[in-house]
């Protein structure tokens, strides 16, 4: 197999992932004990509405516990040298996918609760390099 084919979709592949993950909301990746389901159990792969929520906000809150315990599951125990590890020159490191994750979520709530049409709040700027990559 040709290796630019392989590059290709391992890029599309880790960008499909990061942009699938910032779908779901990324407050996942805080440890929110008291939110949702905080012990997701055997239906952790099953998207429902979850008790004590509005139905739309329910199944909300079950996508976001089955990604945080995805992210939670796929790092745990990585050192800082795992975490920055780059497949080459053009990649990004698990680490900055994380931070990337992150700052999808700043910037979301400056659209949400601050009404910011473009970019990030003042106080957020420092989240646009992360939200920015490559």
């Amino acid at each position: 197999m040709n290796q630019n084919f392989k590059t290709i979709n391992r890029r599309k592949f880790l960008q499909t992932t990061a942009m699938t993950a910032a779908g779901a909301g990324t407050l996942v990746l805080f440890p929110l004990t008291s939110f949702g389901n905080p012990d997701p159990g055997d239906d952790l792969h099953i998207i429902h509405p979850v008790k004590g929520y509005s139905p739309q906000i329910g199944i909300m809150v079950s996508m976001m516990n089955w990604i945080r315990e995805s992210v939670i599951r796929a790092t745990k125990g990585l050192t800082q040298t795992e975490l920055d590890f780059q497949m080459d020159a053009n990649s990004n490191s698990i680490g900055a996918l994380l931070l990337h994750l992150a700052a999808t979520d700043v910037l979301y709530q400056d659209k949400t609760f601050y009404g910011i049409k473009t970019g990030f709040s003042d106080t957020n700027k420092k989240w646009a390099v992360p939200m920015s990559l490559g």
